[in-house]
């Protein structure tokens, strides 16, 4: 893995694995210490969207094989457009490629699987984007279009979101979070196994 990509890789973990370790030390607070540190739903929210951002900016990325290439949208469901459109672009060279290899190696194995399985990987990967784009699930009437709903306590209700936090919801911060780690992570795994130069 190149010294950019690592860079990038590494940087989007960071955030997810701060939402899941923060939910983590939620679950093992007592239900006062929970009550007075329950606002880190929206922390959680935020950087776990921003964790989305950065996944689909290095699948963008990736696809132009450029780790140094500028991309100032914030506007997640418009990335993973993007994204979908340079993956369709490439599918047909990258399939024939994956699919004339036959390896022994076990994490290149896993690698050749999860390409194959990368069509029904991105709608899964979709259905996430929608869900925190959309933000239904604290009564939304907007798009979060430029990912600042959760930066600003005056860009939602904040008083009325805080009111109907609950352990189910911060516990489902973190259960979205562990699927979008893991859909996000076979992605790029199936990406970076092989050289840029066998690929493009």
């Amino acid at each position: 893995m190149a010294n950019k990509e690592t860079e990038w890789y590494k940087f989007a973990n960071s955030y997810a694995n701060m939402v899941i370790s923060s939910v983590e030390f939620y679950n093992w607070c007592d239900d006062k210490q929970k009550n007075k540190i329950k606002g880190i739903y929206f922390s959680l929210v935020y950087n776990l969207k921003h964790s989305i951002e950065l996944y689909l900016k290095i699948l963008y990325k990736h696809f132009h094989w450029d780790y140094t290439k500028q991309i100032k949208k914030h506007n997640i469901s418009d990335l993973f457009q993007e994204v979908e459109k340079l993956y369709n672009s490439k599918k047909i060279d990258i399939d024939n490629y994956f699919n004339s290899l036959e390896s022994d190696d076990v994490l290149e194995s896993f690698a050749i699987e999860q390409w194959k399985d990368l069509l029904k990987t991105i709608k899964e990967v979709e259905k996430i984007v929608i869900k925190y784009f959309e933000l239904k699930f604290i009564g939304n009437a907007n798009d979060d279009t430029d990912n600042t709903v959760f930066k600003y306590p005056e860009v939602l209700d904040y008083g009325n979101v805080y009111q109907h936090i609950s352990d189910d919801k911060i516990d489902g911060i973190a259960k979205d979070m562990w699927e979008i780690k893991w859909l996000f992570n076979g992605i790029l795994l199936s990406l970076m196994a092989f050289e840029e130069k066998s690929i493009k």
